[in-house]
C-alpha cells in the first residue's frame, strides 16, 4: 500500500529521492533544500523513529514537513516518537 502511494506522489513531484537508511536522509537534507519527508512507520521502523527523535529540534529539519503512513494508531506513533 505504501509503495503504491509513493509512486503516485513521485509522479506529482518534480523531484523525489528515496533513501534506505537514516544517515543518507540526514546527509541529503544538510546539502539540499527539501519540502517534505514521507515515511512509513510500523513496529519494525526503529531507524525512522530514531531519525524523527533526533531531528525534532534540529534547525536543518525545522521547516520540513513530515508525511507519515502507518497501520499504527496516532497514539502509538506519538508514543514511539516522544
Amino acid at each position: 500500500r505504501f509503495d503504491f502511494i509513493l509512486q503516485d506522489i513521485q509522479s506529482l513531484c518534480q523531484s523525489t529521492s528515496i533513501f534506505n537508511n537514516i544517515n543518507s536522509i540526514y546527509d541529503y537534507v544538510l546539502k539540499n533544500e527539501i519540502d517534505f519527508i514521507i515515511c512509513n512507520i510500523d513496529n519494525e521502523s526503529e531507524d525512522i523513529v530514531r531519525l524523527i527523535k533526533y531531528v525534532k529540534n534540529d534547525e536543518n529539519f525545522i521547516n520540513i514537513k513530515w508525511i507519515i503512513f502507518s497501520d499504527l494508531s496516532e497514539y502509538e506513533i506519538n508514543e514511539k516518537i516522544k
